[in-house]
């Protein structure tokens, strides 16, 4: 099986899959639901809170879906044809330019031009839940984590990480009910190292 076949087929995969995989974890949503309906706050607080996490939730699939499926099309489509591949498969083995064109498609669908938009609004969501909230709703940083791993680049993913398990862990600690809410960071530590695997093994 050749280069671009794999990676043909990772496409398929990615693109048929991915955006089922997040719809599946969107269940741990429910603690920060449970949280906010448990807290003393008002009716109003709570339903606008709770408004917030289920459209954080459908542009989180939004953004899946959509970007996955790009994924697929490019790389069944756009950035390379079976043709120029097949031509250059001589004895079993891929050119360097064609290895090397191949080799771009990683960073592309990485940092999908659709990305940054999908991240800024699901970042500004938690925020302004955040702020109505408090701190019961940072049981959504896990989800921007995973979304910043597998759709922006390893910079941006790993500054995500720090600003996450940062808000997390420094601020429950200063605030000194760390020992309550701990578990945010432990939970956003590990997401990202599942996350990072994954990323990895498919590098």
């Amino acid at each position: 099986m050749t280069v671009a076949s794999n990676w043909k087929r990772m496409g398929d995969q990615v693109g048929n899959h991915g955006w089922l995989l997040a719809a599946v974890w969107l269940v741990f949503l429910a603690f920060p639901l449970a949280s906010i309906w448990s807290d003393p706050l008002s009716l109003t607080v709570k339903l606008v809170v709770t408004g917030l996490i289920l459209a954080f939730a459908a542009i989180y699939i939004h953004g899946f879906k959509t970007l996955d499926e790009g994924v697929h099309e490019d790389l069944r489509t756009g950035n390379w044809t079976a043709e120029s591949a097949s031509d250059s498969d001589i004895n079993g083995e891929i050119n360097t330019e064609i290895d090397a064109e191949i080799n771009t498609l990683r960073p592309s669908w990485m940092s999908h031009p659709g990305s940054l938009p999908h991240y800024i609004v699901l970042v500004a969501i938690v925020l302004v839940a955040f702020i109505l909230g408090g701190w019961g709703v940072l049981g959504m940083m896990a989800f921007i984590v995973a979304f910043a791993m597998f759709h922006l680049s390893w910079p941006a993913a790993g500054f995500t990480v720090a600003i996450a398990i940062a808000i997390t862990l420094i601020g429950p600690a200063i605030q000194g009910f760390l020992d309550d809410v701990w578990f945010f960071a432990a939970t956003v530590t590990s997401i990202s190292l599942f996350t990072a695997m994954i990323r990895l093994a498919d590098e």
